[in-house]
């Protein structure tokens, strides 16, 4: 836009918050799948069902 001749003031506050809050989302998901990823890591070996007692 700034070559063609044509400003719009307050672009690029707009667009740096816009990347800021992007940021931010992004990182949120990144912890999110770290504590996913760690869920799984912890579930991957257990058995499938747990036998409280056998019944003879």
């Amino acid at each position: 836009m700034k070559f063609a001749g044509i400003s719009i003031p307050g672009w690029s506050a707009i667009m740096a918050t816009i990347l800021f809050l992007g940021g931010i989302q992004l990182f949120t998901i990144g912890i999110l799948g770290l504590y996913v990823g760690s869920i799984h890591e912890q579930i991957k070996d257990r058995p499938r069902v747990i036998i409280d007692r056998v019944i003879d």
